[in-house]
């Protein structure tokens, strides 16, 4: 094998040297080591778990650490518990007292005040009932009467009318009378006498006409009067009947605020009796502490 002048192995001879076998079977189990590395990291999930032993305890929300709050403002008159008593639900905590002594006799009085509100309310709703269904039946009444008199007039009305026809006709019959006493007279068959009668008889046939005539239109205007009546009639009846149901309502919104009120006050009397503070479960007083608006377990 030649080589080189300097000492160093030629390009044939590095390539003609082989490798060991040690260093062949290593490298083929490095190999193999990276093929099974790569398909395990494919098939392992990426979530790991391990197992053990031991217990978790989860408590519900009701068995979880509650605060107990005062439900009035004012003072403590006695703890019935100290930090770390067991106590068991509805077993008493602490008795509170508001600071004000009157409060409850206030609440009273203001509750019968309320009451007799109530009750003045509900009378003047009962007033003004009746007071309706009064002006309900004297709009009726009145109006009952209106329209017997419309009806009266209306009679008249025509009564009239027959009495200008019957003055007309009478009218006409003495102007035929007085043409053909005109006539008689002028060829000397019937006496001056007699024309002047007719002319009389004319004259007065006219004039029960025109007093026909008058009080036909007396008994239009009338007819005519009593129909405005009878619709003022109806107008104010149905006029006095809204104001009273307005005043009605009227006293039915004081009746609801009152009613209101009577309810705010009771339920500020309910939480001044509740001032016996009880568990609400079984379980250790951790703390007693103070907070706003009264004392805190």
């Amino acid at each position: 094998m030649a080589g080189r002048t300097d000492g160093t192995p030629g390009r044939e001879a590095l390539q003609l040297v082989p490798a060991s076998r040690p260093a062949r079977v290593v490298a083929r189990m490095g190999v193999v080591a990276l093929a099974v590395s790569t398909l395990t990291l494919a098939v392992v999930p990426w979530q790991q778990s391990v197992v053990g032993t031991g217990r978790v305890i989860a408590y519900s929300p009701m068995e979880r650490q509650q605060n107990i709050e005062a439900p009035i403002e004012g003072r403590v008159v006695q703890w019935s518990v100290q930090e770390g008593t067991r106590v068991k639900k509805g077993e008493l905590v602490v008795e509170l007292s508001d600071n004000d002594p009157d409060l409850v006799q206030r609440l009273e009085r203001e509750r019968s005040a309320v009451l007799a509100r109530i009750e003045a309310a509900r009378a003047r709703m009962d007033s003004i009932e009746g007071r309706m269904e009064a002006l309900r039946a004297s709009g009726a009444n009145a109006g009952t009467a209106t329209s017997e008199r419309a009806r009266m007039a209306s009679e008249r009305t025509r009564a009239a009318e027959q009495a200008v026809e019957a003055a007309r006709a009478s009218q006409d019959t003495a102007r035929l009378n007085v043409e053909r006493q005109r006539q008689l007279s002028g060829s000397g068959l019937v006496s001056r006498r007699q024309l002047e009668v007719a002319e009389l008889e004319m004259t007065r046939a006219r004039t029960e006409t025109e007093r026909a005539e008058a009080t036909l239109a007396a008994a239009r205007n009338e007819q005519r009067a009593l129909a405005a009546d009878l619709a003022k009639v109806g107008t104010d009846a149905r006029a006095a009947v809204d104001d009273a149901r307005a005043t009605r309502a009227t006293a039915e919104a004081e009746a609801a605020n009152a009613f209101a009120e009577l309810a705010r006050i009771d339920v500020r009397m309910a939480r001044q009796g509740a001032q016996r503070v009880l568990a609400p479960m079984d379980g250790t007083i951790l703390r007693l502490g103070g907070a706003v608006g009264g004392e805190m377990v």
